[in-house]
């Protein structure tokens, strides 16, 4: 039950050879550094305002432990775990390695840095003052709400046993390079978006952003302004996300679904459309992109009260595009050599309907205005097509 504090300039060093329990308060202006090895049970008050270091020994603070204070918060080893039953408020938290855990809402007021290691357990760390995470940091089971800009610049952000990572509205995610949010296994991860998720960097044909296992839920915005952003499994939020999606000139989106997502928000901008490798996209809002529009792989349906402005050139290698949104539809041109365009609405191909493979069907009607190429073993089920000028058949 004694007590221990800790002078400006100076530093107190605690460990234990095994597992020692503590419950007096440890004070002062100092720097308490929870040093290299053993197992420290705290249930006193912890009131340090210099700064506070976890360099290798498992600390428990439980309740009735009260941490009033801890300065700057340094994790490069060991585990600190906050199940004190209250908030607890940091300045800031740099951390490279070792594990922070705990059922306690941790708030943190300026920045949080993050470059390795796991944040695990129940509780919430509520980012206020923003984020700087590189490396391969791991997250766990853990909620984190950032309020400010998260800057990604790392290997890989690793999510698993149903983390929640929470954008708030006002917020940005400044993904800078083409590496992963990964699903690192367990229980699904939620990555939901209030503010403004954007890609920043990165022009490898790898591409970063969302790996599939993790849903993507977003009510704010997504922009992917350079190379390619894979959003691998959009959401439904709590029945259909709302969010914008915008793709700049030279950029590509990369949108599919681990299961069925539900989208409303609009999807614009002068970059390509890439709808992945699996799931279904049930989309009812305004699709307005010039770039070009791939399907290839997910099953999509644009159903009303959805309107299909533009899709730039139109290309099908997998998966489905049904048009049915009750409106007529134009595209430049359209490629087809694999998957399954179908749907009720009138399609007209402004330019060349080159068709090598797959099946157009559905009750709608193509109007091929500037003739086709068709080749290979193409289907064509149910549906009408108006060709207007030359349509030239080798397969």
């Amino acid at each position: 039950s004694g007590t221990w504090s800790v002078a400006t300039g100076a530093t107190l060093q605690l460990g234990s050879g095994g597992t020692a329990a503590l419950n007096g308060s440890i004070s002062g202006a100092g720097t308490v550094n929870l040093g290299s090895s053993g197992t420290l049970n705290y249930t006193g008050t912890y009131n340090v305002t210099g700064s506070t270091a976890g360099s290798g020994a498992i600390v428990n603070f439980t309740s009735p432990a009260t941490v009033t204070a801890t300065g700057p918060l340094t994790i490069t080893a060991g585990t600190l775990n906050f199940s004190t039953g209250k908030a607890i408020s940091v300045s800031t938290i740099t951390h490279s390695a070792g594990t922070l855990t705990g059922t306690d809402t941790l708030t943190v007021t300026g920045m949080l840095t993050w470059s390795g290691g796991t944040e695990s357990g129940t509780g919430i760390t509520n980012a206020k003052g923003g984020m700087t995470i590189s490396g391969e940091p791991f997250f766990d089971t853990r909620t984190l709400n950032n309020s400010a800009t998260a800057t990604w610049s790392g290997i890989d952000f690793l999510m698993l046993n149903g983390s929640i990572f929470n954008n708030l509205a006002g917020a940005t995610w400044n993904h800078t390079v083409d590496t992963p949010i990964a699903f690192e296994g367990g229980n699904t991860p939620t990555f939901s978006n209030a503010g403004t998720f954007k890609k920043t960097g990165g022009t490898s044909t790898s591409g970063g952003g969302v790996s599939s296992g993790i849903v993507f839920n977003n009510s704010g915005a997504v922009q992917a302004n350079t190379g390619i952003l894979t959003i691998a499994d959009a959401g439904s939020c709590t029945g259909v996300c709302s969010g914008t999606w915008s793709v700049a000139t030279g950029a590509t989106l990369q949108l599919g679904s681990g299961g069925t997502a539900a989208l409303s928000g609009k999807i614009s901008g002068a970059g390509t459309v890439n709808f992945g490798s699996s799931g279904t996209l049930n989309y009812t809002g305004t699709y307005d992109i010039t770039g070009g529009t791939t399907g290839s792989g997910a099953i999509v349906n644009f159903t009303s009260p959805a309107t299909v402005t533009a899709t730039g050139p139109l290309t099908i290698t997998a998966g489905t595009l049904n048009f049915s949104t009750g409106k007529a539809v134009s595209v430049s041109t359209l490629t087809h050599s694999a998957g399954t365009l179908t749907g009720t609405d009138t399609l007209t191909i402004t330019g060349l309907l080159t068709w090598s493979g797959g099946t157009e069907s559905g009750t709608g009607i193509t109007d091929a205005n500037d003739g086709m190429t068709i080749s290979g073993e193409p289907f064509l089920d149910t549906r009408t097509i108006n060709n207007k000028k030359t349509a030239t058949w080798s397969g």
